[in-house]
This record gives C-alpha cells, sequence and structure tokens, in this order.
C-alpha cells in the first residue's frame, strides 16, 4: 500500500507550482479585474501560498480566480495609496465641527 497523500500535500504541491507560476509577475483576480502586487501568505496547515499584497482575496482562498499576469499593479491598497476623502465627507465633518451643542438658560459659564 502506497503513502497517504494528505491535503496539507496537494495544497503544498499546488503552492510550489503556483510561486513558480508567479515568478516576477502580478496576480489578476478574475472577479474584480483588478491587477495585485503577490507576496507569500500562511494559508492552512501554515503552507505558504502566492496572494496578493493587499490581502484581497476570493472566498475559496488566495489562489481560486487568480492568474499570473505581466500588466501593471492597479490596486490602490497593493501601491500603498490610500484613497481620498470624498467631498460630501468632509463637508459632513465640517458641519459637525461647526455645530455647537445649545446650552440651557442659567447653565451657561
Amino acid at each position: 500500500m502506497g503513502a497517504l497523500i494528505t491535503t496539507t500535500d496537494l495544497i503544498r504541491a499546488r503552492a510550489i507550482g503556483a510561486f513558480a507560476a508567479y515568478e516576477g509577475r502580478n496576480m489578476l483576480l478574475r472577479s474584480s479585474g483588478r491587477v495585485h502586487a503577490v507576496t507569500p501568505m500562511r494559508w492552512l496547515d501554515k503552507v505558504e501560498v502566492p496572494a496578493p499584497s493587499c490581502r484581497a482575496a476570493g472566498a475559496g482562498g488566495p489562489m481560486v480566480g487568480a492568474v499570473p499576469t505581466d500588466k501593471p499593479v492597479n490596486c490602490r491598497r497593493c501601491l500603498g495609496h490610500r484613497p481620498k476623502a470624498r467631498p460630501h465627507r468632509r463637508a459632513r465633518r465640517e458641519v459637525r465641527a461647526r455645530a455647537q451643542q445649545p446650552t440651557l438658560p442659567g447653565f451657561e459659564t
């Protein structure tokens, strides 16, 4: 009888093949169409697999729905950019900052 193949063995074999495919390349997530930078991530049974640097992943894990690509990274989180504040949120904060709590008569300081 041969040796049993465990789930960890299968994941590790898949991870080795995936790392070879992503060597010097980026990751395209089909679900979003975004291109991500690739970095190792610990996954099931502490096996390292290639994953988006921003940690975005689908429900099936970091390698599901991902394909290697030579396209440039366009994910803002992978690039280290933070989204700019939206004007309506900024206006709301300014209104709150200007608003003052009304004082009851006789309780002025």
